[in-house]
């Protein structure tokens, strides 16, 4: 009789710790569940600005490429001051031309910035234009940074 309910504990054991196996499995099938991308040329994006102190204002940008492309970042940033009442004014455009730091060129992921140096007192705002190209073709998407 004690051969009998040490057997069935053992079972109990092996079907708890099979068990356990395959939770993790499930779990995982789940999490690698294909998302669609944000296009065909650009799987995400992203962008904010940090005030660094002291007036100094970055705008970074991150771009995730759905491959390896031609061309990778930001084409261009318009910079805003937000007003007390909430109004923005316009007072700095970055181009990539004029910023080696906003392409990337033959990568899947770029990630930067460019400063600013404004008022310690303000709050700030960009519309960032991301790029992903490839092949003489690609995607641009448009991104309010916030502070």
């Amino acid at each position: 009789m004690k051969s009998s309910k040490y057997t069935l504990w053992v079972k109990y054991i092996v079907l708890l710790l099979v068990t356990s196996l395959l939770v993790p499995c499930t779990a995982m099938a789940v999490d690698t569940e294909v998302q669609p991308y944000a296009s065909k040329y650009l799987t995400a994006y992203n962008t904010y600005i940090c005030d660094m102190g002291n007036g100094e204002h970055q705008i970074w940008y991150e771009v995730m490429g759905t491959g390896d492309m031609d061309e990778l970042g930001t084409l261009s940033i318009e910079l805003y001051e937000v007003n007390s009442n909430g109004s923005l004014t316009w007072v700095k455009t970055f181009l990539h031309e004029d910023y080696d730091t906003m392409l990337s060129y033959d990568d899947w992921y770029h990630c930067s910035y460019v400063s600013y140096q404004g008022s310690t007192n303000k709050t700030y705002k960009a519309y960032v234009c991301i790029w992903a190209g490839k092949n003489g073709s690609g995607d641009t998407r448009y991104m309010w940074a916030l502070e």
